[in-house]
């Protein structure tokens, strides 16, 4: 348990409102409030886009994503003639505003959905 020893926490160390945390599984703020890994896991959404047929469009739309904000990474999987799933993980979710503006900027090709 990262090093913590449970034998000697008291209740009040364990209690519902307060929880235990060890430098490893947490990270501290600007005010010294915890957060934990799971506040910083990335969003990993697929976008379903039409209009790409080949490599070129891959890159293309991937080098448009991985420019906004926030998006540490972007694999496409095309689907020539039909629905390209674009896999995207970012710090938070992006807007389909900003997913269609990326699309938009790299050719001719239209989000019609997530997965």
């Amino acid at each position: 348990m990262c090093g913590t020893d449970t034998t000697t926490q008291t209740a009040e160390q364990t209690s519902a409102e307060e929880k235990p945390s060890c430098a490893c599984c947490s990270t501290q703020t600007e005010n010294g409030a915890a957060t934990s890994d799971a506040d910083t896991s990335p969003v990993q959404t697929t976008y379903l886009v039409t209009g790409m047929t080949c490599g070129h469009c891959a890159t293309a739309v991937t080098n448009e994503l991985e420019a906004l904000e926030d998006v540490s990474s972007v694999q496409v999987d095309v689907i020539s003639g039909g629905e390209s799933s674009v896999h995207v993980a970012s710090a938070k979710e992006l807007s389909a505003e900003q997913i269609r503006a990326a699309l938009a900027e790299a050719g001719n090709y239209a989000l019609s959905g997530t997965r």
